[in-house]
């Protein structure tokens, strides 16, 4: 009987392919999943109010560690944030703007 042989296929890339394509697709979800907790975690927003400069000056000298602020920008309202793990954030805000504390439409 004569021998047949086989021709050669793309069966032995295919595996390397498909855990090519695994690994990738992988990776993209890792990295999608990163960037979508990143933007949606909760981060104990605090509340948020205006504040005079002398209350930020009182409360730089009161929390024990640096709060670091640009004083008073003329026309703008300084918007204090306290969160819930300790950090302070201080935001200027041009007139007509309202701080992320406020109510209404």
């Amino acid at each position: 009987m004569a021998e047949q042989t086989r021709a050669p296929t793309e069966s032995r890339t295919l595996p390397n392919a498909v855990r090519f394509r695994t690994a990738a697709l992988v990776a993209i979800a890792v990295a999608v999943g990163l960037i979508l907790w990143l933007a949606l975690r909760d981060t104990g927003s605090g509340n948020a109010k205006a504040v005079a400069a002398a209350d930020l000056q009182k409360l730089a000298a009161s929390v024990g560690h640096p709060v670091f602020w640009l004083g008073q920008v003329d026309g703008d309202t300084n918007e204090l944030t306290r969160k819930s793990d300790g950090s302070i954030i201080i935001r200027y805000l041009p007139p007509g703007v309202r701080t992320r504390g406020s109510r209404g439409p």
